[in-house]
C-alpha cells in the first residue's frame, strides 16, 4: 500500500513537473528549470536521506562518484535539457504522448537487454499507456478529418 502512495504521490509529482516546465519553457531559458529542479532534487534528497537513514559519502568510491555522475547527467540533465527546449514547440497532445512512452520503452528496454521479467501490473500498466497515447492520436486524427 506504501508503495501505491509512494507512486501516486510521484506521478503527480511528475505531472506538476511537467506542467511548469510547459509554462516556463516559452521563456527562454531552457538550462535554468533543468538545474533547479536538479539542484532541488539533491538538496532534498541530502537532507531526507541525513535525517531517514545518514549519509555515507565515503561508501563509493571516488571513481564510482564519476560513473555515477555520467549517466545522471546524460541521461537525464541532458534529456530534460533537450525536452525543455522542444516542449514549448509541440501541441500538448504529442508532447504528452512522447514524455509518457519513457517508462513503457524502459520496461521493454529492461526485458530485452537485461532478461528481467515485468510483473503482470506492470505490464497491464504499460498496455494502459499504450492505449491512452493511441486513443489519444487516433481521437485527434479523427477530429481533424471532421
Amino acid at each position: 500500500m506504501l508503495g501505491l502512495v509512494y507512486g501516486c504521490a510521484a506521478g503527480a509529482a511528475y505531472a506538476g513537473y511537467l506542467f511548469l516546465s510547459r509554462l516556463g519553457g516559452g521563456s527562454g531559458h531552457t538550462a535554468t528549470p533543468v538545474c533547479v529542479a536538479t539542484l532541488a532534487g539533491a538538496l532534498s534528497a541530502g537532507v531526507l536521506g541525513a535525517w531517514w537513514s545518514g549519509i555515507d559519502l565515503a561508501s563509493p568510491a571516488p571513481g564510482a562518484w564519476g560513473r555515477l555522475a555520467l549517466p545522471a547527467l546524460t541521461g537525464q540533465v541532458l534529456t530534460w535539457i533537450l525536452v525543455g527546449a522542444a516542449l514549448p514547440r509541440l501541441a500538448p497532445r504529442p508532447g504528452a504522448a512522447v514524455l509518457v512512452l519513457p517508462p513503457v520503452l524502459a520496461v521493454g528496454a529492461g526485458a530485452l537487454l537485461l532478461g528481467e521479467r515485468a510483473a503482470p501490473v506492470q505490464l497491464a500498466g504499460c498496455a494502459l499507456v499504450v492505449a491512452a497515447v493511441w486513443t489519444s492520436e487516433r481521437a485527434a486524427r479523427i477530429a481533424r478529418r471532421s
